[in-house]
């Protein structure tokens, strides 16, 4: 491809997102239902807040499970239902735009 070629060119618009307030039981359906790899953390306004990555998510998950009760995935449901997205999601994210180059976004990543 193209190293000058925009990122919208290449990027999903069709963005599903999360909000810092909702349980991490919504990201973890959206994840099972969904083959993506990270969740936009977005707030009422439309800022961005932080991402939510699918590897960040299975460390959790595996984490809490670790407590070997005689049903974890029951266990991990209740926590999820407790814990909310602004407390897991990562904080600093990068943000580029449609007009940027991927040049650009491979220099960053």
């Amino acid at each position: 491809m193209n190293r000058t070629a925009k990122i919208g060119q290449i990027m999903m618009t069709d963005v599903q997102i999360v909000h810092p307030d909702d349980t991490m039981n919504k990201v973890s359906d959206m994840f099972h239902r969904n083959d993506f790899h990270h969740i936009p953390v977005v707030e009422e306004d439309g800022t961005i807040a932080g991402i939510i990555s699918k590897s960040d998510y299975f460390k959790l998950q595996s984490t809490i499970t670790l407590f070997k009760r005689k049903d974890p995935e029951e266990y991990n449901k209740a926590i999820f239902r407790s814990l909310l997205v602004k407390d897991v999601m990562t904080k600093q994210v990068v943000m580029l735009h449609p007009e940027d180059s991927l040049e650009m976004a491979a220099g960053i990543f």
